[in-house]
């Protein structure tokens, strides 16, 4: 899900189209969006009878419409101005030994681009060891039931989001939002761990328990040719806590992230940050904003 920030500044030569759902009656309160070339999403600070607003556009950025290597072996298959505008940035990992693992499957109905992605880019999902879902958000595991299905790979999650991913909950979830039918995922590895270790071909990861966002949000991290990544999904927010968002618990867990002193920051939907000193830029521009 999206984020939100004081200012909106875009150029009369951004094409914007907007679709609104409207869930209920508007509350009282200020209202903030975050602009970035991928994603714009309405974050509300009071959050009681409300009206549910989501703008989707495209914006020409060269070298954001393609999938493309972020860093050695990484890449972003999928996002909203790649696959389709209700994607979260869907990241893929080449382990070595023939072993792939990606980092979240986007809203689901973009599910044969991604795959058509992954082949322009050389590597066949056959090979999909593990799909890692970082929270149980519509925009992150609309297409792991049917990439499950189909390649056979591992479904990776926290069990405090495990449960609604796996009997495909509406609400919770924001499908219903997204006006997205959900369909049920099994999750085969259910984490319960403040830190868990996984290895796939070459690669370790690190999957740390990141509350906040949602109660069973997890971080990644690889170290790769000497760079610390970090698959740090939706850092921006927002917080609902209709669907389970803490403010306090976020704290902690960006604070965490910023110990982890990461080089390279994959994020949710606002892009890839490097190096660590933007890194731990964006992460705490977001905790200072929380914190208001």
């Amino acid at each position: 899900m999206g984020g939100y920030t004081r200012e909106t500044n875009l150029s009369q030569t951004q094409k914007i189209s907007c679709r609104t759902k409207i869930r209920e009656k508007i509350f009282a309160g200020n209202l903030n969006l975050k602009i970035s070339s991928q994603f714009l999403f309405f974050n509300f600070r009071k959050l009681k009878d409300y009206v549910f607003v989501k703008f989707n556009y495209r914006i020409e950025v060269p070298n954001l419409n393609n999938p493309f290597e972020v860093h050695h072996g990484v890449y972003l298959l999928g996002s909203s101005s790649i696959t389709h505008s209700d994607d979260c940035s869907v990241y893929l990992v080449d382990c070595g030994k023939e072993e792939l693992v990606l980092i979240d499957s986007g809203a689901g109905s973009s599910y044969n681009l991604l795959v058509d992605n992954a082949e322009s880019l050389g590597f066949n999902l056959t090979h999909l060891k593990a799909l890692i879902l970082t929270h149980k958000h519509i925009d992150h595991i609309g297409a792991a039931a049917k990439l499950r299905k189909n390649y056979h790979c591992k479904v990776v999650a926290h069990e405090l989001d495990a449960k609604d991913i796996e009997k495909g909950e509406q609400f919770l979830t924001g499908a219903k939002a997204y006006g997205v039918k959900l369909e049920p995922c099994t999750v085969d590895i259910k984490l319960n761990q403040p830190e868990t270790r996984l290895t796939f071909g070459k690669l370790e990861f690190k999957l740390i328990h990141t509350p906040g966002h949602t109660p069973g949000g997890i971080s990644v991290v690889v170290d790769i040719e000497g760079k610390r990544v970090l698959f740090g999904q939706d850092i921006h927010g927002p917080l609902i806590p209709e669907w389970g968002a803490d403010l306090e618990k976020y704290r902690q867990s960006m604070e965490k992230l910023i110990s982890l002193r990461a080089d390279i920051l994959c994020e949710g939907h606002f892009g890839v940050y490097q190096p660590a000193e933007k890194v731990k830029k964006y992460i705490e521009g977001y905790l200072i904003q929380y914190s208001r």
